[in-house]
């Protein structure tokens, strides 16, 4: 498909996220977790208000607390860490065509 949009050279580079974050958007709360806790941090973060239903956020944050009260967090952090990236990049050349 990259080949018809006439790119080549595709490279992928991985982005993890930093512990010292300060924009907002989903994946903010990787390592602070107790943001998402926060009405006026998720009505920033679009795919809350765009995604989920009110009663779906309540449950979940309801159960992040626990996890955060109990220091379940942790071991769920610790589960998901990786050295793939959170996100990727995807970097293609475009293709010169010469008349």
């Amino acid at each position: 498909m990259v080949n018809e949009a006439s790119f080549n050279s595709v490279d992928i580079e991985p982005y993890s996220i930093s512990k010292n974050l300060q924009d907002l958007f989903l994946y903010s709360g990787k390592y602070r977790p107790e943001i998402y806790l926060d009405e006026n941090v998720r009505s920033r973060i679009s795919t809350f208000a765009l995604l989920a239903s009110a009663d779906e956020i309540v449950a979940r944050c309801e159960r992040l607390a626990t996890d955060i009260n109990t220091g379940r967090i942790k071991e769920i952090i610790n589960k998901y860490e990786n050295n793939h990236g959170d996100y990727l990049f995807v970097i293609a050349d475009k293709v010169l065509i010469m008349n």
